[in-house]
């Protein structure tokens, strides 16, 4: 019988015999997930006048289960396998509640639904894909969100290596601040700024005050420090010794600074 049951998992079996006789009994030959609960007591005896009822009970066996959390495509194992507590013969688990987070992963599939315990290898393999992931580099002023360059965005896979570069269309009046310490890397599940910080070139404008037709010196040059797009403005030297006068005030003498 099945435990605490009188469910029939074999024939009964009847030995006939005189009282007085030795009798033997012996377990059933029984499908592999059923087991003996203990050997009756009276397995073995006398026969007597009245009728002797020997009773096997069993039960059926337990078994573990074990989940794998692999990556799609690869089979790499991506944490440590569940060995579950042995369950009976016959429970069902059911993968959906076996489906754990990864960091940087995202479920995808199993190779079964649910898995019915048996005698055999109980496993569920969990498969998983890599999030995707994306880097946007910035290509600004200094000290603004003005674009000196498009926008790029790299897309792929969390844990991808990334590497980015200055942008190759940036007006040559610019030179890079310094690079970014973030401008290669691996792809994480948040997106990842990249951001390239340019500023204007440094420039000057030279005035001269010569005596026509020469580069003598009337005045000592002034220098106007500045950068690239800078205004300016120039004047005429007040030392100019006064026998001189101005032949014609330059086209230049006010305008923007140039690389």
């Amino acid at each position: 019988y099945l435990e605490d049951t009188t469910t029939k998992i074999a024939e009964d079996e009847t030995i006939e015999g005189k009282v007085g006789e030795q009798y033997t009994t012996n377990q059933a030959q029984l499908e592999a997930q059923y087991e003996l609960v203990e050997v009756p007591e009276n397995a073995n005896g006398i026969m007597l006048r009245k009728q002797t009822i020997v009773t096997y009970y069993y039960r059926l066996k337990k078994y573990p289960y074990t989940i794998n959390y692999l990556e799609k495509g690869t089979n790499q194992v991506l944490h440590t396998a569940k060995i579950g507590e042995e369950q009976t013969w016959g429970t069902v688990i059911n993968t959906a509640d076996e489906v754990i987070e990864i960091d940087g992963y995202i479920y995808d599939s199993a190779d079964k639904e649910n898995l019915s315990i048996s005698t055999g290898e109980n496993i569920i393999n969990i498969y998983y894909t890599k999030k995707n992931a994306k880097v946007t580099v910035h290509y600004y002023e200094e000290n603004t969100t003005n674009k000196v360059s498009e926008d790029i965005e790299i897309n792929g896979k969390v844990n991808d290596d990334y590497n980015t570069t200055i942008a190759d269309d940036i007006p040559s009046k610019y030179e890079l601040v310094s690079e970014p310490e973030n401008k290669s890397g691996k792809m994480t599940e948040e997106e990842i700024i990249v951001t390239y910080y340019f500023r204007k070139k440094e420039t000057q404008v030279n005035v001269h005050y010569y005596e026509e037709g020469t580069i003598n010196k009337l005045s000592e040059d002034i220098i106007i420090k500045g950068k690239v797009d800078d205004t300016y403005t120039t004047e005429s030297a007040t030392d100019v010794p006064i026998k001189y006068e101005l032949v014609a005030e330059p086209e230049n003498k006010a305008g923007t600074m140039t690389e």
